[in-house]
């Protein structure tokens, strides 16, 4: 290459580099000038920031005063030893103390005396937990002491620990709570009035129920012309319905009042379901309506708790069903929906009480209403079957107070069915019965209800029995005739068509292979139909309906055990030998003295009077203690009561000494137990049935 070509070539290159640097410097002033741009911008939003930043400090610094000026508790700031830094103006107005002074004082000086050793513990948990919360007293500056709650926590300040408290003024709080317990200790004074006022006018209307009800009883038992037995009954009635009244009050009074107290004693359920059936069979029997009564297998006897609370529950449900049922049954049902095991090795069944009829139903927008006080169906059904309306309120308070669950259905014009869902402590003490078998046995079953036929059948073929059933006499009866198979015993119901019990026995006896089969009637028709049946030479026992599975037991094993050409009827077995008491007889009421006399004398025993505790134990001193067999007393009496009599005799006779049973006009619970506490054996409620009465004493008899 020639030199002009050489610097020709230099010469471009050299104008390159001078553009290509012209365009650098250019790119980095303007590179400078976006920067310088950019800085003054941060520049310009780091000073908003910063006046943001200390706005938001002043305004929460002016929060935190506002709210440390003005809270309605005290708060103090000061070290762990306890100097008071700062405190707000709600703590300098409760210690009434100047501003000026109060970042002199000592927090723990401020406390009372008494609760020095309280602030000293506060101090540690503080140190070692950060927090600590306690009630004490602080002193003001008159000198006089006010309750505060102190809430206190450790808070970083200036680099290091400080205690925030806060202090609570509990003197409104405290006044508030004393008139609470001033206004409940009213109340309970009330209550207490309103039980003793209760017990005062159960006592007072009690006493002449006595005469009236004992009275009427007895005159019941005296031949009486047709007219005089329907006002006797009339008046029988009455007093009943009136006692009931009287009951139903107070048990209601009870449960508001939330005085209604469960017992935990051993007792037997079927004896507790037969006592209730007992209270509405007559009824029943009246309307000759079907009572049926199953208590599933699996549901165990033995049972703790209340059966008083529990039978009111099903008398209450059986005596509506009764009551409101004018054709068909009522049905008790009762099984076990499950079993739960403690850890303490104790069992709880969780038992299921349904109580069913075919009675008028009710409808579907009544079912929330009738376990409200003094409700009903509706204003006819109160005119037609009267009542209070209380039945139903009572019952569920007393599964309430059982932890338990109620429930209705029902259906206008086809009938209701109550359920009872309530828990009961299994008594392990009481083994299961061991039911005995007759796998060789037959047993002939004539039974009218569908229901009962069918369940008597089941529990005579778990019995081993090869059961023959029939629904009518007639099929029965023709089945006889035609068969020569011999049976070993036969059940026959009392109330069936065409032939009743009696009649059909009669002709059953009449054929040549049944002779010598024992009868057993059944019957739901009370006392009078099982006196009959005692003087019947067909029957040699009875069962009354309900039939309950232990009574079937023992009415087959009599039959089916007795001796061959024993005298005895099993009926006879079956009845209580009476013998005469000498029993003591303790009233100071002459009409209600009178009435017991009477019941005693029925009852065939040998009777003394005395008219008040002092003069009983004067007797028992002059006789000796086995002069009597058993002593009947009122507890309510003059000179000496009947709880202090019970005592002294006790002390007087510790060993082998009469049974003493209570006579009482008083109905409330906790009574029952302190009348039961002082000696007594047994108690009875005024007024007093003969039947009741003659149990009680039966145990003499033993």
């Amino acid at each position: 290459m020639n030199e002009d070509a050489l610097q020709s070539a230099v010469a471009v290159c050299e104008e390159r580099w001078k553009k290509r640097l012209l365009r650098e410097r250019q790119s980095r002033k303007e590179a400078e000038a976006l920067l310088e741009k950019k800085s003054l911008e941060l520049y310009q939003l780091g000073l908003k920031l910063a006046e943001e930043s200390e706005q938001r400090i002043q305004d929460q610094e002016a929060a935190y005063q506002a709210l440390f000026d003005y809270t309605l508790d005290g708060i103090v700031i000061h070290e762990i030893s306890g100097e008071i830094i700062d405190a707000n103006n709600e703590f300098i107005k409760m210690l009434g103390v100047s501003p000026a002074l109060i970042s002199g004082l000592k927090f723990d000086g401020l406390h009372s005396r008494e609760h020095l050793e309280r602030v000293k513990k506060a101090r540690t948990a503080i140190a070692e937990n950060g927090a600590f919360r306690y009630e004490s007293e602080l002193v003001r500056a008159d000198g006089s002491e006010f309750s505060v709650e102190v809430s206190s926590s450790l808070l970083a300040f200036e680099n290091r620990s400080v205690v925030q408290t806060f202090v609570r003024d509990l003197t409104e709080r405290n006044s508030l709570i004393a008139t609470l317990i001033s206004a409940k200790e009213e109340a309970d004074l009330a209550n207490q009035a309103k039980s003793q006022f209760l017990a005062n006018m159960s006592h007072e209307i009690r006493t002449p129920m006595n005469g009236i009800v004992g009275v009427t009883e007895l005159l019941s038992r005296t031949p009486l012309r047709t007219e005089q037995s329907e006002l006797v009954n009339t008046i029988q009635r009455s007093g009943e319905n009136l006692l009931d009244i009287i009951n139903a009050i107070l048990d209601l009074s009870k449960i508001e009042a939330g005085r209604l107290k469960l017992e935990e004693k051993p007792f037997s359920l079927e004896d507790c379901v037969e006592s209730a059936l007992d209270a509405v069979k007559g009824l029943a029997s009246e309307k000759s309506i079907e009572l049926l009564c199953e208590i599933a297998p699996e549901v165990q006897d033995g049972v703790i708790g209340d059966s008083v609370a529990l039978r009111q529950v099903l008398v209450n449900f059986l005596g509506n069903a009764v009551k409101f049922t004018e054709d068909g049954e009522v049905k008790l049902h009762i099984c076990q929906k499950g079993l739960e095991q403690k850890k303490n090795g104790s069992a709880v069944q969780k038992l299921v009480v349904k109580v069913s009829d075919t009675g008028i139903g009710m409808e579907q927008e009544v079912l929330n209403e009738i376990f409200k006080k003094f409700v009903q169906v509706d204003g006819s059904t109160t005119r037609q079957y009267g009542g209070t309306g209380l039945g139903l309120a009572i019952t569920q308070g007393i599964v309430n107070a059982h932890k338990g669950t109620i429930s209705v259905k029902s259906e206008l014009g086809i009938g209701s069915e109550f359920s009872v869902h309530v828990p009961y402590r299994i008594n392990i003490q009481v083994q299961p019965k061991r039911r005995r078998l007759y796998p060789d046995k037959r047993l002939l079953l004539v039974e009218k209800h569908p229901s009962i036929l069918a369940w008597l059948t089941n529990e005579c073929q778990d019995l081993g029995f090869e059961v023959v059933a029939f629904g009518d006499p007639i099929s029965a009866g023709r089945y006889l005739g035609e068969s020569d198979i011999a049976f070993d015993v036969a059940l026959i119901d009392m109330g069936m068509d065409l032939l009743d019990g009696f009649e059909f026995a009669e002709k059953m006896k009449a054929l040549p292979g049944f002779r010598e089969t024992p009868l057993v009637l059944i019957s739901c028709l009370g006392a009078e139909t099982l006196e009959k049946a005692s003087n019947a030479s067909p029957f040699a026992a009875y069962l009354a309906k309900p039939v309950f599975r232990s009574r079937l037991d023992e009415v087959l094993d009599l039959v089916l055990t007795r001796s061959e050409g024993g005298a005895d009827s099993v009926i006879e077995a079956q009845e209580r030998k009476k013998r005469s008491l000498r029993v003591l007889l303790v009233e100071d009421n002459p009409i209600n003295r009178r009435v017991a006399m009477i019941m005693l004398n029925n009852l065939q025993h040998e009777v003394t009077e005395a008219v008040d505790g002092q003069q009983a134990l004067d007797l028992l001193e002059q006789r000796g203690g086995d002069a009597f067999d058993a002593i009947l007393m009122d507890v309510y009496m003059p000179v000496l009561d009947g709880r202090e009599a019970a005592r002294r005799i006790r002390k007087l006779m510790p060993e082998n000494g009469p049974r003493i049973i209570a006579l009482t006009a008083s109905a409330l619970p906790e009574e029952k137990d302190e009348i039961l506490a002082a000696g007594f054996d047994v108690l009875l409620t005024k007024p007093v049935r003969i039947d009741l009465l003659d149990e009680a004493l039966s145990a003499c008899s033993d």
